[in-house]
Formats: structure tokens, C-alpha cells, sequence
């Protein structure tokens, strides 16, 4: 028999019928003994049919009309403050440190080949 722990987060969708058959009858089977789980299931069950009964709230044309028209505004202050920041210059900031790398890597780069070159090459014979 399964214990409370294993059996109470699976309430939900045994209420809701999304059980495979095995699981289905565990539940079935542990909510016959156990009053605990038994309430669980009848608070989920009452939950669920309370939600059931909410009507969804009617929204008219002026109030859609009003919603969007605060959030194009909200939209458009944002795009604007983002216009009037000064955009960010990587390049001019720091130009001879970096260029100064690039150069050295590309050092780098061409003696690591130039050695590899000449190591693959096949010696010579005088």
C-alpha cells in the first residue's frame, strides 16, 4: 500500500482523471483507508467545482481599447529612454589596449604556424 507522501501529489489529477489505471486504483485504494487524503481529495473536488462555477468577466471595446492604449504608451516611454541613452562605444574607449592584443595574437598566431612549417617540413640533404 502506498503511504500519504506518494499518493497526495497525485490527488490533483486523480480528481481531474489524468491517471494511468494503475495509478488510478493506488489512489483509489489508499483514499479507502486513509481519512487524511480522503479530505485532501474532497477540498481539491470542491475547489474545482467552485472554479467551475466563475463566469469569465466581459470585457467591452472601450476598456480593450483603453488597456492597449496604455500599453503603447507604456511601450513608447520605454522605446524613447532607450533612444536617449548614449549608445556604448567599444571601440572608442580603450582602442590602443586592444589594438596592442589583436597584435599580439595575430604574433602569436603567425610564429606558432611559421614553426610548424618548418618543423613539418622534410630535412634537407647537403
Amino acid at each position: 500500500m502506498a503511504d500519504c507522501e506518494t499518493i497526495n501529489p497525485m490527488l490533483g489529477a486523480y480528481a481531474d482523471g489524468e491517471l494511468a489505471a494503475a495509478e488510478r486504483e493506488a489512489v483509489k485504494a489508499h483514499l479507502a483507508v486513509c481519512p487524511s487524503c480522503s479530505e485532501e481529495l474532497a477540498g481539491i473536488q470542491e475547489i474545482d467545482r467552485l472554479a467551475g462555477a466563475l463566469k469569465a468577466p466581459t470585457v467591452t471595446d472601450a476598456q480593450w481599447a483603453r488597456c492597449w492604449n496604455g500599453v503603447r504608451q507604456s511601450f513608447g516611454a520605454s522605446v524613447a529612454q532607450e533612444a536617449k541613452r548614449e549608445p556604448i562605444r567599444i571601440f572608442q574607449r580603450r582602442p590602443v589596449r586592444w589594438l596592442m592584443k589583436l597584435a599580439a595574437a595575430v604574433l602569436v598566431i603567425a610564429g606558432v604556424a611559421a614553426y610548424w612549417v618548418w618543423k613539418s617540413r622534410p630535412p634537407v640533404d647537403t
